[in-house]
């Protein structure tokens, strides 16, 4: 299973998908987790697209992403990834609508500025940042949780109704397999610095710990409306 290439270029929708909505496992434990990300983001670049796949593969098989296709592109902060045993609710936090929530969790979850940046995925109670952490622990927590009852989603305010606004026939999201160019390479950092405000740039942190994303990444290309196809 090849990664699920949300950002930039990487970005394809196609057109509405006539079936049911995301399967969802009706006599075995889900788990549900969130991970705020950013296009601009090379960490987050590796989490979704290396790391992700394979947990998937691991815990129910191959996974689909679902959107809401009444949501303009350009404005689309939200990506249901689900196998129907594990669903991760990928939140834009550069988008109007995926901010909020990200700032809600520094808040709610006593997140520090030293831990303060993105790829952060919340699991349960658990907070985890970073291309190490992630990969390294949300396997393990994933394990744990579907031997027993399961995990439902963080409690962050609101989310559940992000969720419920995805509809019964949502769009897929596809991976383009005409791009394959990797996020650049940066410098090691002593640490990241928190989200600032739009005119700053980004620091450059080292692999593994949280970046900083700049707000306003590029839009994504035109799309063909016309095709259908499951997640890459």
């Amino acid at each position: 299973m090849r990664g699920i290439r949300l950002w930039g270029v990487f970005l394809v929708f196609v057109g509405a998908v006539h079936a049911a909505k995301p399967i969802r496992a009706q006599d075995q434990p889900v788990v549900r987790a969130v991970l705020f990300f950013a296009p601009t983001c090379p960490h987050c670049h590796k989490v979704i697209n290396g790391d992700l796949p394979p947990i998937f593969d691991t815990f129910g098989g191959e996974a689909r992403v679902w959107v809401n296709p009444d949501i303009p592109r350009a404005d689309g902060a939200f990506y249901l990834v689900t196998n129907g045993t594990l669903e991760v609710l990928l939140v834009d936090m550069s988008k109007p609508a995926g901010g909020p929530y990200y700032d809600q969790t520094t808040t709610s979850f006593g997140i520090t500025r030293d831990r303060s940046g993105v790829p952060r995925l919340i699991v349960g109670e658990t907070v985890l940042v970073g291309s190490l952490e992630i990969p390294q622990q949300f396997p393990v927590i994933v394990r744990e949780a579907l031997a027993v009852s399961g995990l439902d989603w963080p409690r962050i305010e609101g989310l559940e109704a992000e969720v419920a606004q995805i509809p019964v026939e949502p769009t897929v999201v596809a991976a383009s397999d005409s791009v394959t160019e990797s996020a650049p390479e940066r410098q090691p950092d002593a640490a990241a610095d928190p989200p600032g405000p739009p005119d700053r740039p980004p620091t450059s942190p080292g692999e593994g710990s949280p970046d900083r994303p700049i707000v306003s990444p590029p839009d994504p290309p035109t799309a063909s409306d016309s095709a259908t196809a499951a997640m890459a």
